[in-house]
Formats: structure tokens, sequence, C-alpha cells
């Protein structure tokens, strides 16, 4: 269920997960915010239409800046999806060529990320998670993706792929997002505005002040209701959120019971990469790997996840960053 999007002043992002509540304070004048239909779902930039010394920025210029944030986040998702690089890398071939340096770089990073979840994030899945595209698959078909799947089926050079098994495919997952808000997020810190932010159907960038000088809420909220059960409050960074039930079919092997731990997950970090890839993985491992997963990425996240009963439990430590519904959500 996916309501339209609104970003800031008290209106609802609604999710298939969670729901983000940004709210701001009185402005002396309405932010820009222009909407954007992309490869991730519908996408807003919000921009405050004065710069740091107060000066009023001209509209085109806010326009401009807002689609070349959305150009750069959409190329970013798409090369992680859809481009050349992967589908090569995806083809029924032992071997391929000529990649993009940086394309393989970025793979092996994932790699590497996988084994800090305990492969609860696992990018060379692909083989497996593409059955799901045509719906669920025969128990035939997944034993032989499965054989398919794993770090051990890619080696690397700096332009060249390797495969132990022809059939083995890559497939980023929620990084392709993380790319993507990486990119929106690099570019509007270069931008005049005094603030700033990128908001999808599952994540949110922000950066800068309230109107009131207080910093910016990230609602909580269970899915299908308005109520806050608690807050992200921050002035630079992401969240992520997750939904158990639709990515627990990648976790391989596992399907959506009552055992699943966390249903739903939202995971805040100063890295898109970070957040994207926790959220993920959160709800893929379950609750008692998330602790393990903290200290594993050097405490580089806080999360918070709704229980099967709908309550909210955060990590240990996150409590200097989510605020419950008891305290004031105002920046301060």
């Amino acid at each position: 269920m996916k309501r339209e999007l609104k970003i800031f002043a008290s209106i609802l992002l609604s999710l298939t997960l969670f729901v983000p509540l940004i709210s701001c304070g009185a402005k002396r004048d309405a932010d820009f915010e222009k909407s954007y239909a992309t490869s991730f779902g519908t996408a807003a930039v919000k921009l405050s239409r004065y710069d740091a010394d107060g000066k009023r920025i001209a509209d085109e210029t806010l326009e401009k800046i807002a689609d070349d944030c959305a150009a750069a986040a959409e190329a970013q998702y798409l090369r992680y999806t859809s481009s050349d690089d992967l589908s090569a890398v995806n083809a029924e071939v032992d071997t391929v060529f000529d990649c993009d340096a940086e394309f393989i770089s970025s793979i092996q990073s994932l790699i590497e990320l996988s084994g800090e979840t305990d492969g609860a994030y696992d990018p060379c899945c692909g083989a497996y998670t593409g059955l799901f595209a045509d719906g669920e698959p025969s128990e035939e078909a997944a034993a032989s993706a499965l054989s398919a799947v794993g770090a051990d089926m890619f080696s690397f050079s700096e332009t060249t792929v390797f495969k132990s098994n022809k059939s083995a495919k890559i497939d980023v997952g929620a990084a392709a997002l993380g790319y993507a808000f990486s990119a929106a997020a690099d570019f509007l810190k270069g931008a005049d505005s005094r603030s700033a932010a990128f908001v999808s159907e599952s994540a949110v960038y922000v950066r800068g002040y309230t109107s009131e000088d207080g910093p910016y809420n990230v609602g909580i909220t269970a899915d299908g209701t308005d109520k806050c059960s608690g807050y992200f409050r921050i002035t630079d960074g992401f969240v992520f959120f997750a939904d158990g039930e639709r990515d627990a079919v990648h976790a391989l092997g596992k399907t959506v019971d009552d055992n699943l731990k966390i249903s739903k997950a939202a995971v805040f970090s100063s890295d898109a990469l970070t957040a994207a890839v926790t959220s993920q993985a959160a709800v893929t491992a379950g609750s008692d790997a998330l602790s393990a997963m903290y200290d594993s990425f050097g405490r580089s996240f806080e999360a918070a996840y709704s229980k099967p009963d709908g309550s909210l439990t955060v990590t240990e430590g996150a409590e200097n960053t989510i605020y419950m519904p008891e305290t004031e959500a105002s920046g301060d």
C-alpha cells in the first residue's frame, strides 16, 4: 500500500514498511519542492529557498539543482541494476573482459560488506533472487540456482570478471539505492540552500537545520498508521527502511514465516551504503544478528525495528539517536 509521496511540514511519506515523517517549524517561505518518477519509485527533492546567509535563491537555480540531483541518483541506480557491465557479468559466460574498473571495485566492496553481515546481505545471489521476478520458483529451479550462489563464484582482475559457474549472477539489492542516495547527497552537499533533502519511498537523506535551527525529525511509524513510534533526529545523514517480508526471499533458502524475527527495520547512518546494506541485512538475519552487525560495522549506524507485536526496539547504544513519542520531537 503506497500513498502519494509528500515530505516535510508534517506531511507523511507512506511506505509499505515504515513511514518517515520529517517535520519542520514555521517557515518564512515555503521550501522549493519537486517530485520525480524514478526507476526506484517516486522521489522528491526539497530545498530551502535561502542560502546560509539568508539570501533568497532564484527558483530557476533551485529547479536546476533539483533536476541535476534526481538525474545523478537515477544514473547511479541504473548503473547497478541495468548497466551494460552488469548485463555482461550476468550473461551465461565464464569470463567478462573490459568491464569498468570502478564498477568491479564497487562489487568487490559489496562482497566485503556481505562478510560483515555474515552473508545476510549477499550481492552474489542474483541467480536465486532473479527467480522471483515471475513468482515463486519450483524447488528444482531454486536448488539449481542456489548452486550458482556465493562469493566463491566470482573472481576479479582490474577490468575482468571470472565466474566459476556460468549461471552465477550479481544482484546488488538495496546497495543500488544506497549508491543512488550517495550520489544525491554528494550533489546536495554542494548546493547553496541552507537545508536540502532527497526522499524516496524507502529512504531519506537530509542535511541542514529546520527554520527554527533544530535537527530534522524522521519519524518511524508502523505500516498503515499515522502515529510515530519513534524519531531519528538528524542534521546530515540517511535513513533507510526495509521490509522483511519483501527482502526475506533474498535470504537464501529462507521463507517468510513466524520465525522471521524482524519484519521491518529502519537504519540511520552518515553513510548511505552502510544504511542501505544494513537495513536489508537486518530483516534478513533477524534481531539476534543485529547487535553483531552493529559491532561489525564499527558502530557506524543506529537501527530501530518493529517486532511482530508492533512494538519498536532499538539497537544497543542507539538511545542517543532515537526518541520515543513521549519525547518532544521538535528540534532542540
